[in-house]
Order: C-alpha cells, then structure tokens, then sequence
C-alpha cells in the first residue's frame, strides 16, 4: 500500500475491547507471578493441627530454581521425613521457579497471541 508520493504507509493495527481485557488480565496474573517469586511471597495452609503431622502446603511460591523453565518445573515431590519415619510430599507452590525470562516470554506471547492473526490475515 503506498499514498500518492509513493512511500509506504504504515498500517494501523485496532484492538477491540476483548484483546485488551485478555492483555491486561494476562499481564496482570504474570505480574502477579514474578512478584510472588521475586518476593518470596509463602502463601501456607497448616494442616498441624489435624491428628497427623503434615507439612504446610504452599500454594504460591516456596523455593527458586532458575535452572527450570515454568510450567515444567516440579510442583510436587516426595521426600523421606526423619521426623515420622514416612515419604510425605511436598508441593512448591504454583508460580515456583518463576523468573524474568518467564515473565518476558509469557508477555511477549501474549501479545503474539492477538497481533500474529492480523499480521497473517494482511
């Protein structure tokens, strides 16, 4: 496409009212993982006081291990307990090993997933 001098126009890409909910929102939970990881943010769930000894189930972020790249990380894993002679599993947390280079891909995704369809349909 080119205007009367014979330069090329730049196009103009709209975002209707959805996208930019689906951006936001997707921007929003990714924020909400980096900080949770970076901060160090524990969110527990004590279940000490029932009649066996359990340890307390995280549901945010326990421990960092950069060298996985998230969602394939492990979320859960079965250790050996000195304390009551029984395996017992731990869950990390759901955003465990969440770092920049997550949060980095999974912004950029979500902006491939709107404007990838209307770059392919021109």
């Amino acid at each position: 496409m080119r205007d009367f001098i014979g330069k090329k126009k730049m196009r103009h890409y709209s975002v209707t009212k959805n996208q930019k909910r689906f951006l936001i929102i997707w921007c929003l939970i990714h924020s909400f993982a980096l900080f949770v990881n970076l901060a160090n943010i524990e969110g527990a769930v004590d279940f000490s006081k029932t009649e066996h000894y359990y340890e307390p189930s995280y549901f945010l972020s326990r421990e960092n291990k950069p060298e996985q790249f998230w969602p394939f990380v492990t979320f859960y894993d079965k250790t050996f307990s000195n304390f009551t002679g029984k395996w017992e599993g731990t869950f990390y947390g759901i955003f465990t090993a969440y770092g920049f280079e997550e949060f980095v891909f999974y912004i950029l995704l979500g902006f491939a997933i709107i404007f990838i369809p209307k770059l392919w349909r021109n």
